[in-house]
């Protein structure tokens, strides 16, 4: 990989005060809200798009690959692009670990979101207005929205009755984690998704069928052994992936764990 290092003058639009003004937007939105941007959207990743911008390098005098909150990032897009002076775009990168189904397929990483400082035709330069973790060159940019929570997200709800005739399961954990505990992140793939939309309340539970066991297990009608790990809500849904935040546990939630929507 080509290690980048620019020093950008002239020739630029520049909002002189950006790095104070992405301070103030990144402000205004909760912890929680800061949060869930930083956790994996509900989907797969895919082959970038013709027109998909990248991080290609800091405003340094040292070559790296490797950025922070603190850089700022120069951008392979300019005017030429549509990227204008005070656009946000979220970092992202598809992630190592990939799911159990056949094809194979990654999660996305978010590695934060940026804001658009300065701009020519053909390059732009960004500030960081939160960095979720490391930043790397050949991180994608993809449009920035604003995260919108669903009722219950912060509460743990164990009222309505484990609907297992329609069980989805755990595939990703944020950032390749396989375990994740209360407060956390996991992305949820399978069952019937109109079942897993956003605030919807759900159950954890771990298959706990003998691995010498001959019989044929099944959830559905009550011969699969299962054992309550942690309860949780939908934070967004996709096409075929939901983003669950674990809100109470009493063991870690894991890859391949069952997910149960309460009625």
């Amino acid at each position: 990989m080509r290690l980048t290092s620019v020093i950008v003058g002239t020739a630029f639009l520049f909002a002189g005060a950006g790095l104070a003004r992405a301070q103030e937007a990144n402000d205004q939105l909760s912890a929680l809200q800061i949060a869930v941007a930083c956790a994996p959207p509900p989907f797969y990743a895919a082959p970038p798009a013709a027109n998909t911008r990248h991080v290609i390098g800091a405003q340094d005098t040292v070559p790296r690959s490797l950025y922070n909150q603190l850089d700022t990032l120069v951008i392979d897009g300019g005017t030429a692009e549509g990227l204008a002076l005070g656009q946000r775009y979220f970092l992202r990168r598809e992630g190592n670990n990939a799911s159990t189904n056949p094809h194979e397929s990654h999660s996305v990483q978010t590695a934060g979101w940026i804001r658009i400082i300065a701009v020519n035709k053909t390059t732009a330069i960004a500030a960081v207005d939160h960095a979720c973790g490391p930043i790397l060159q050949g991180d994608e940019l993809a449009a920035f929205a604003e995260p919108v929570l669903p009722a219950g997200i912060d509460k743990d709800e164990t009222t309505g009755e484990p609907d297992f005739a329609k069980p989805a399961h755990v595939v990703f954990g944020s950032r390749d984690q396989q375990n994740a505990g209360v407060g956390d992140f996991m992305l949820v793939e399978g069952g019937a998704h109109d079942e897993l939309a956003p605030g919807r309340h759900v159950a954890f539970y771990r298959d706990v069928t003998p691995w010498w066991s001959s019989n044929e297990p099944d959830i559905v009608s009550g011969t699969l052994p299962v054992a309550s790990v942690a309860e949780g809500v939908v934070v967004s849904a996709g096409p075929v992936l939901a983003l669950v935040r674990i809100t109470s546990g009493h063991d870690a939630v894991t890859v391949g764990d069952l997910v149960v929507p309460r009625k």
